[in-house]
């Protein structure tokens, strides 16, 4: 449900990430968010819920879709919880997942990609990529993903 541009997955609040529908890139779905918003997503990724966090970092995941959003989920610290949640225990891979998808969209700024190599995401995102389990299929995938992106750069 949707309530003055904000958005609600459970009882935590999030930025309206408006939706037409069509497959076509539109400007105004692009999700955008207040720093404040943003920091407040990337608290949740350290929530004890794994739903929270996994739905934490969805949220980031769709922002980090624009340029801008990138840059102020990295200026906002949110690396480092991300890493954490590839890094994490939850059995059924599903916020490694979330966390990876998000660090594989953020690894397409070249800035981004130095700042991911160095919070140590590399041997977070191999471990995912060596887990085991068709559950854990799609975290498989969205870590091969980041690393394919943070290998672009030599020095990574």
């Amino acid at each position: 449900a949707a309530t003055s541009g904000m958005s609600s997955f459970g009882h935590r609040r999030w930025p309206s990430f408006g939706s037409s529908g069509s497959r076509k890139s539109d400007a105004r779905d692009v999700p955008r968010a207040s720093r404040d918003e943003v920091q407040s997503i990337i608290t949740q990724l350290n929530d004890a819920d794994a739903t929270v966090r996994r739905d934490a970092a969805g949220a980031l995941r769709a922002l980090a879709l624009h340029a801008d959003m990138k840059k102020l989920i990295v200026r906002c610290h949110g690396i480092g919880p991300l890493v954490d949640l590839c890094d994490g225990v939850d059995n059924d891979g599903r916020g490694a997942e979330a966390a990876a998808r998000c660090l594989w969209n953020l690894a397409v700024d070249d800035d981004n990609k130095v700042q991911i190599a160095a919070s140590g995401a590399v041997p977070a995102l191999v471990a995912v990529l060596a887990s085991t389990g068709e559950e854990r299929r799609g975290a498989r995938e969205a870590a091969a993903g980041a690393l394919r992106n943070l290998a672009v750069r030599p020095e990574n």
